[in-house]
């Protein structure tokens, strides 16, 4: 395996940056601001006091409750003060701007292929993913996404056990304008015929919009045994609207750590909305150029998704 530390650090560097990028540009909230309001609502409640004490001679007795109760208000104040204000200042408090979206998948393709290698025949594979909306770590407002993606296929070394795979992956991203950057970790874990295999794979990704086409670059650190070490892609997409089907096309570049092995692949799927929440999607891709077994490839499937 061919490992560059200078493009882990890069990766290591880049989540680093997004960080502080986005920590620069969410204006931060002078933390001593909100004392001196409530120090200064607090004589108000005082000076009402005088008022109460003027209506009391009447009932005499009665003002000494009014006295204690006067007392209360300001009371309040500090505590108002302690509570709030750490709160807002806390690194770990997080407030979510939108619901939950959460969308399951299940589909079935003719071959396996990941990033121009062929894995196999017949992928069977189910997903489910959380997404959603909120502000935490000081950095304002998220993006935010968990998913788990099982997939499995018969094959491999042993074709009676199959090659199952589960990953795991946790993303945050955040728009600066125009441009999206993307922090996120994938988990790979092997089981049956790919038992053992571990691979933690931190990325890092910018997308725009450019003349109706959305643009993506990325960077994985793909620590893998069998391959080299990252992978760097660049990838467009359209999305046209059919008389009620979604078109989605997209087209992508890959290379394995060197722009001498390019692969170049194309994907179309149309969406048929089954229902509000169900959505049938059968799709066609194609891969070529310099793919892991030198031929070109080609994949037929279909996927069904239902979002909550």
């Amino acid at each position: 395996m061919k490992h560059n530390p200078l493009i882990k650090y890069a990766v290591l560097s880049g989540l680093a940056l997004f960080a502080w990028l986005a920590f620069a540009a969410e204006p931060q909230d002078d933390p001593a601001a909100p004392a001196p309001v409530e120090e200064e609502a607090a004589p108000a409640e005082e000076e009402a006091a005088p008022a109460e004490e003027e209506a009391a001679p009447a009932e005499e007795k009665a003002a000494p409750a009014e006295e204690e109760a006067a007392p209360t208000p300001s009371a309040k104040a500090p505590i108002a003060t302690t509570e709030v204000a750490p709160s807002a200042k806390s690194p770990l408090n997080f407030a979510p701007s939108s619901a939950l979206a959460i969308e399951i998948g299940v589909g079935y393709s003719t071959e396996d292929v990941f990033r121009g290698i062929n894995r196999g025949d017949d992928l069977f594979e189910a997903s489910i993913g959380v997404s959603g909306n909120g502000s935490t770590l000081g950095l304002g407002d998220l993006d935010l996404s968990a998913g788990l993606h099982l997939l499995t296929r018969a094959g491999g070394s042993d074709t009676s056990g199959g090659a199952h795979e589960l990953r795991l992956n946790l993303e945050a991203s955040k728009s600066f304008g125009a441009l999206d950057l993307a922090a996120g970790v994938t988990n790979y874990s092997g089981f049956g015929d790919w038992s053992g295999m571990e691979i933690l794979e931190p990325y890092i990704a910018l997308s725009t919009e450019l003349a109706g086409l959305s643009i993506g670059i990325g960077a994985y650190d793909n620590d893998d045994e069998w391959s080299e070490d990252p992978y760097l892609e660049i990838s467009a997409g359209k999305a046209i609207d059919l008389a009620g089907l979604g078109l989605d096309v997209q087209g992508v570049i890959g290379t394995w750590d060197t722009f001498d092995n390019i692969h170049y692949g194309l994907s179309v799927g149309v969406a048929i909305a089954a229902s509000e929440s169900i959505t049938v999607t059968p799709h066609v891709s194609a891969v070529f150029g310099d793919t892991a077994s030198g031929d070109n490839e080609f994949t037929t499937g279909i996927n069904l998704g239902f979002v909550f």
